[in-house]
């Protein structure tokens, strides 16, 4: 791996509504992958999904390696034969991203238009609903509500717990921190090591197709 420790990438996925380019794309994922995209009903599933798929091998492909991108048992992807290598991506219409890392690592997008509030009265701690109320503005405390909730979701991706109340979105791992992405309407949360980073959008001639 170069000498970033953590690369992310991100795309708007609306560049695959164009048949040839989903067309395209969709040759250069592995046969798992290609079977996963395929057999989703939407077609704003499969782009997300398409895209997800050439992210993640996107980033393994800077990282220095060839390698193919799987999936266990819990459906959390993996780089064959390169344990030293962590991943994960996420996707919410239209945005996917895809991140590769020496260590373990989090990331998720939600649209702020999502009702979160009665996923806050179950699954957020005091402190978590304290700092929300800190917030006068409903659209600020909305995109707070949300920025937390990615921030859990990143975190069940670093270490798989699931005790959501236990998973603070407001104190990162020893070693850790949570940085940001700005997309209008969207929280985008990452979950990286204390080294340095890269994030890069991509747009569809970073392909090659």
């Amino acid at each position: 791996m170069n000498k970033t420790e953590t690369i992310i990438y991100w795309m708007n996925t609306e560049c695959f509504n164009e048949a040839s380019y989903f067309e395209k794309g969709l040759n250069q994922l592995n046969e798992e992958r290609h079977t996963i995209t395929l057999a989703l009903n939407q077609r704003e599933d499969q782009n997300l999904s398409l895209a997800a798929g050439l992210l993640l091998d996107l980033a393994v492909e800077a990282s220095g390696i060839k390698a193919d991108v799987l999936h266990d048992h819990e459906n959390k992807p993996y780089v064959l034969n390169h344990p030293e290598l962590f991943i994960s991506c996420t996707h919410c219409h239209p945005y996917a991203a895809a991140i590769i890392s020496k260590q373990p690592v989090g990331i998720d997008i939600e649209s702020q238009r999502i009702d979160f509030s009665d996923i806050e009265k179950h699954y957020y701690s005091d402190e978590e609903k304290n700092y929300l109320q800190s917030f006068s503005n409903n659209n600020d405390r909305q995109k707070a509500r949300t920025d937390l909730w990615c921030r859990k979701e990143c975190l069940i991706k670093f270490d798989r717990l699931r005790d959501l109340k236990a998973l603070s979105g407001l104190k990162p791992p020893l070693g850790y921190r949570f940085i940001s992405q700005f997309i209008a309407g969207y929280s985008f949360e990452i979950l990286i090591p204390d080294t340095s980073y890269s994030i890069q959008e991509v747009t569809i001639h970073d392909f090659k197709f």
